[in-house]
């Protein structure tokens, strides 16, 4: 299969009340250290950020094409609850193009203080759904049932990772002809 890439949050869509602001780049790594955390669920609280991946992600380059072949198309996400007891908490995971939602993944467990990762694979229907992949954005909603105290959602990260092949490869190349050297960008696949 190769290596993979990732797409992470690079900007903030709704931040919902989540902090500390902007909330992605408090969510964009694997570092428990970097989390965002959710205001009290009195009510399911969401947050929505703009996701891309490549190089140049952070600038706003999308760098991401539609894939060429079946691929298998992951997420991650990286949740607990602030203090222990009190409120049970879930969370919601949606993946959008846009303002249409592709895939979601709804009740993931959040109720530990102890960090918790959640992984699964987007079927290929769901996969197959995305035509603007450089329009995508995932929705985190913190549940809490009613019991008290209240507590927040934590969240330290999230991803989507898919196979290198789909097209993402970019190579940087040099054509060296008589009196003249082009450099150009190319995409493998």
């Amino acid at each position: 299969m190769g290596q993979l890439q990732a797409l992470r949050p690079v900007s903030d869509i709704t931040v919902g009340g989540y902090t500390p602001t902007p909330i992605w780049q408090n969510c964009d790594s694997t570092s428990d250290a970097e989390n965002i955390v959710s205001p009290l669920l009195t009510v399911p609280r969401a947050c929505e950020m703009g996701i891309k991946t490549g190089e140049g992600a952070e600038s706003g380059d999308p760098a991401i094409d539609a894939p060429t072949k079946s691929v298998t198309f992951n997420y991650r996400i990286r949740v607990s609850k602030d203090i222990t007891g009190g409120q049970i908490v879930t969370c919601d995971m949606e993946l959008y193009e846009g303002a249409v939602l592709r895939a979601s993944r709804l009740g993931l467990d959040a109720n530990s203080t102890s960090w918790q990762t959640h992984t699964d694979t987007l079927s290929d229907a769901e996969i197959a759904a995305i035509s603007d992949w450089s329009d995508l954005r995932v929705r985190i909603t913190g549940i809490g049932d009613l019991g008290l105290p209240r507590r927040k959602l934590r969240i330290s990260f999230t991803e989507f990772r898919y196979p290198i092949y789909m097209g993402q490869t970019r190579v940087r190349g040099i054509s060296i002809g008589p009196g003249k050297a082009t450099i150009y960008d190319a995409t493998l696949r």
